[in-house]
């Protein structure tokens, strides 16, 4: 059987109010060799990591690296509550 497409995640690792405190994250992933975003979502910075894949234990695998590494509790953009 044929793999599945890959698709793209947003993975959102930390949420900011000060945009300088994002920023610096963001800087931080992007050095960390992850292809890095920001959102404005509910009056927060959303500053996380862009993750294509195939199945979604890959997303699950992802989220268990960026969590110990940089002490939060990563989610999907679209987990977020409102």
């Amino acid at each position: 059987p044929a793999e599945p497409e890959v698709k793209e995640a947003f993975i959102v690792v930390h949420s900011f109010k000060n945009p300088r405190n994002a920023n610096n994250f963001y800087n931080v992933l992007s050095e960390a060799g992850y292809r890095a975003e920001k959102r404005l979502w509910n009056g927060l910075q959303r500053v996380g990591i862009i993750f294509p894949y195939r199945y979604t234990t890959e997303i699950d695998s992802m989220k268990q690296v960026l969590g110990p590494k940089y002490k939060s509790g990563p989610k999907l953009f679209e987990e977020l509550e409102e």
